[in-house]
C-alpha cells in the first residue's frame, strides 16, 4: 500500500485553509505544514472544529454567530409585547395624541397595518414619546418576534 504525505495550510489563528496529499499535489506551496495521516484525518473528520496549534490539531469552538436583528413583526405580536411590557395603553394614547396629517396616518397604520417594520418612522417616533432607547425598542422587537 502506498504511503501518502499530507500537508495543510493554516491561517493566523491556526484554522485550516486547504490540504494537500502527495498523490494529488506533488508540489506543495511554501508555508504548508507536514501532517501525519492521523492529524490529517482529525481535520477532515472534524471539519471546522479543529485548529493547528503549531504542533498538532486542537479542539476549536467557533464563536456563536451574531444574532440576526428582527426587522419586522406582525402588528399583533407588537401589541402583545407592548402589553406584556406594560406600555400598550401609553402607546395607544401616544398614537391618538399625534397631531395633523402625520397623526392621522399614524392612527391608520396603528389600526390597519398587518406588520410593523423596525425601520418605519412611526416606531422611532413612538419610542421617543414613550422614552424608550434604541436598544429597548430592539429588545421589544426581539421579544415580539418570539410570540406565536
Amino acid at each position: 500500500m502506498e504511503e501518502f504525505v499530507y500537508h495543510g495550510m493554516f491561517d493566523e489563528q491556526g484554522l485550516p485553509i486547504t490540504y494537500f496529499r502527495s498523490d494529488a499535489w506533488p508540489m506543495v506551496p511554501d508555508g504548508a505544514v507536514e501532517l501525519t495521516e492521523d492529524q490529517w484525518r482529525e481535520f477532515i473528520y472534524h471539519s471546522g472544529l479543529r485548529r493547528w496549534d503549531g504542533e498538532k490539531p486542537v479542539e476549536y469552538v467557533p464563536p456563536a454567530p451574531e444574532p440576526i436583528p428582527v426587522t419586522e413583526v406582525t402588528m399583533r405580536q407588537a401589541k402583545i409585547q407592548l402589553s406584556r411590557a406594560g406600555i400598550l395603553t401609553q402607546a395607544d394614547a401616544a398614537i391618538q395624541s399625534m397631531p395633523g396629517q402625520q397623526g392621522e396616518e399614524a392612527r391608520i397604520e396603528w389600526q390597519y397595518a398587518t406588520t410593523l417594520r423596525r425601520a418605519h418612522p412611526l416606531v422611532d417616533a413612538l419610542g421617543s414619546q414613550l422614552g424608550l432607547s434604541v436598544e429597548q425598542i430592539d429588545e421589544l422587537f426581539e421579544a415580539a418576534a418570539l410570540i406565536d
